[in-house]
């Protein structure tokens, strides 16, 4: 928080949330799932089903990222050959979070390694991956491209605006500074 007297522009979590619910609504996150080169050679084909919206919560512990973005309720439908039949999982992902400002933006930075959860709900192939290795493959082979959609994807830019120096000396005429920062 700043010192002394100033003004803040504050961003709420519910705003945000907001956004990501209608953003989760138009069924952006239900998709195919492009395979890296080092994964294409275990996996065929593989699509995800978002059935929660992502949320952003405060991080519940001491933390270098004060909040958590969290999706949860993902499917993902996994043929692992051309001829198998899918294999459907659930995964949870949680992922540190900070939001500051960059070039007149709100920006998103996600942690390097986010936690996930996956658990086997249908072995249809008789050949599904261990969950636990399924988790490996999210974490080392698709989060860095996922970590850039999400990252690069979202902008909330605020225009440019003028403070005039005697309209602002009506309500003080202390102020020393304005400043606009994340507040959670």
């Amino acid at each position: 928080p700043m010192q002394g007297r100033g003004f803040i522009a504050e961003l709420s979590l519910d705003l945000l949330n907001a956004i990501f619910h209608e953003i989760w609504r138009t069924g952006i996150l239900n998709t195919t799932i492009p395979m890296p080169a080092d994964v294409s050679n275990l996996v065929y084909a593989a699509s995800i089903e978002s059935l929660l919206p992502p949320i952003i919560v405060p991080h519940p512990l001491p933390s270098s990222d004060p909040l958590l973005l969290q999706l949860g309720a993902l499917i993902i439908d996994l043929q692992l050959t051309q001829e198998a039949a899918a294999d459907r999982y659930l995964l949870t992902l949680q992922s540190g979070l900070r939001l500051g400002l960059d070039q007149g933006a709100f920006a998103f930075d996600l942690a390097e390694i986010p936690e996930v959860t996956v658990h086997l709900l249908q072995n249809n192939s008789g050949q599904a991956l261990n969950a636990s290795l399924l988790e490996v493959i999210i974490v080392n082979s698709l989060w860095s491209e996922l970590r850039s959609s999400l990252t690069g994807g979202i902008n909330f830019a605020l225009s440019t605006f003028e403070i005039n120096a005697d309209a602002l000396s009506q309500f003080s005429d202390q102020v020393q500074s304005l400043s606009i920062s994340t507040q959670f």
